[in-house]
């Protein structure tokens, strides 16, 4: 009776009342399947997640470890095999450790996240943590023993200290980059340098962030042509720098305000040098009668003196020949100059033959070498062959 009654109930579930047996065996599977489904939702698994943040070598006594894992889970931390911290992963699944009072020295830990206190079902994940206390050596440096003779180019510093550091470089307490050391604690500084003196600090800074004691050492620079930007082109020879200073072309002349040439050789320099960075280099003689700075003046590796006297804008400074210690390059362009009648050198002297000399515009008379004299236009200039001629003018004196 009882055999019947089970047998009709089994017959109500669907699949097996038909009393067919291939449709009973499918059934049977699929019911089988739908019970693992259910095994497997009501029992108790491990966390799916646990991922823990990197720590790289540190120098604090004080870390915290970070990671993630399912949302409220329970979360261990062994050190060994014994328990030393316990949190829950918050509602993102977000945990930490707090790990106080460390030494220098490593220290393995275990993190394990359970789905209970009971810790069954748990996955876990060793972790080393690096203490590192020690200051790297303090680093050496060798400085160059030839420095650049223009302004701005770079040098090149050695230097050795701790393997796989990185090194921090000051030049009068302005940081200059920082550099990375080899294996062996070799490393480069590649730098520029300031007139006068350059006071060079460097440490070293281990991968704890530990740092070394600083080394500091002194290089004077002045070299030969220093960099700087033309404000203003006075003349033909003369220019004002960005600084304030008036700069006197060493070595060389060119025509003054009135005479031939006067305005080619002012309007070709403006062109090429206003507003623009040069390289002024030394004479023999700092400055000239009118406090003026000499120099040779230098426009992307071009001698603008040579130039100027080569293309007959200027002629040289014979006066000052043994000032000069770019004389003989200066007269080697005049003679080219000369050989080509370039500018002054195809001019013709309108004061040749004049005993004096004036304007139009003025009813004074001046020698021809005069200051004066040189300030007249050569459309307004009148020659004067005798002093019949300057009857009933004024003389300016000189």
């Amino acid at each position: 009776m009882e055999n019947k009654g089970l047998k009709n109930l089994v017959k109500k579930i669907p699949g097996f009342g038909s009393g067919i047996g291939g449709k009973s065996l499918i059934a049977s599977i699929a019911y089988l399947f739908l019970f693992i489904i259910f095994l497997a939702l009501i029992s108790p698994s491990a966390p799916t997640i646990l991922a823990l943040e990197n720590i790289g070598p540190s120098n604090k006594s004080n870390i915290s470890l970070k990671g993630m894992t399912n949302e409220n889970r329970p979360v261990f931390l062994f050190s060994g095999n014994r328990e030393i911290q316990k949190v829950r992963a918050d509602s993102e699944g977000k945990f930490y450790f707090v790990l106080n009072n460390l030494t220098d020295g490593n220290y393995t830990y275990i993190v394990k996240v359970c789905n209970s206190d009971k810790q069954k079902h748990c996955k876990s994940k060793n972790i080393l943590v690096e203490i590192d206390q020690v200051p790297p050596k303090k680093p050496i440096i060798a400085l160059p023993k030839e420095l650049p003779e223009i302004e701005g180019e770079i040098v090149t510093i050695t230097g050795k200290t701790e393997g796989e550091s990185k090194i921090k470089a000051e030049i009068n307490d302005e940081e200059v980059g920082e550099y990375k050391t080899d294996k062996d604690g070799n490393f480069k500084i590649e730098t520029g340098l300031v007139l006068g003196v350059n006071t060079i600090s460097v440490k070293a800074i281990d991968g704890a962030g530990n740092e070394s004691e600083v080394y500091t050492s002194q290089l004077k620079y002045n070299p030969s042509k220093q960099k700087t930007k033309v404000s203003r082109v006075i003349d033909g020879d003369t220019i004002d720098l960005e600084n304030g200073e008036r700069i006197r072309f060493s070595g060389i002349n060119t025509p003054e305000t009135g005479e031939c040439y006067y305005q080619e050789a002012r309007d070709t320099l403006k062109k090429m040098l206003l507003n623009r960075y040069v390289y002024l280099e030394k004479d023999r003689s700092d400055r000239g009668n009118y406090g003026r700075l000499l120099r040779y003046v230098y426009l992307e590796g071009t001698n603008v003196n040579s130039f100027m006297v080569m293309e007959g804008y200027a002629k040289v400074y014979d006066k000052y020949k043994d000032d000069t210690k770019r004389y003989g390059e200066l007269k080697i362009a005049e003679n080219i100059a000369i050989e080509r009648g370039l500018g002054v050198w195809g001019c013709v002297d309108l004061k040749e033959g004049c005993l004096y000399v004036g304007s139009k515009n003025s009813e004074k008379y001046h020698t021809p070498a005069c200051k004066y004299a040189k300030k007249i236009k050569e459309e307004n200039l009148v020659c004067y062959e005798s002093e019949e001629d300057v009857v009933g003018l004024e003389f300016s004196g000189c």
